[in-house]
């Protein structure tokens, strides 16, 4: 069972872990250039979809409840490849900065 207020990202969940696991190997081994680009824009599509709705129902069933970093603190993504992903989600999405701006003031 996931706890849905599991702030740390920990989970029961084993698939999940599973495939946080065979995306690791992957890294190693070298076989990141071999995934299909339709298939890694789904799998960001369903990562952007599970955030924003684990940190909705946060938000909407605790009390004075903070949103969580989609990060970990100590993260091992660079400045440039979280830039890299920022912009081509905003482009997608056709998002400008002064409305992203706009929503962090809301």
């Amino acid at each position: 069972m996931i706890d849905a207020g599991n702030q740390a990202g920990k989970s029961d969940f084993m698939p999940v872990k599973q495939l946080v696991q065979l995306l690791s190997d992957g890294q190693r081994s070298g076989l990141w250039e071999q995934v299909d680009i339709s298939d890694l824009q789904a799998l960001c599509e369903l990562v952007i979809h599970m955030y924003g709705r684990r940190v909705e129902h946060l938000l909407t069933t605790e009390q004075n409840a903070q949103p969580f970093m989609p990060l970990p603190k100590h993260t091992t993504v660079p400045d440039t490849e979280a830039m890299m992903f920022i912009n081509g989600l905003m482009e997608g999405k056709h998002i400008e900065l002064f409305e992203l701006q706009m929503f962090k003031n809301f």
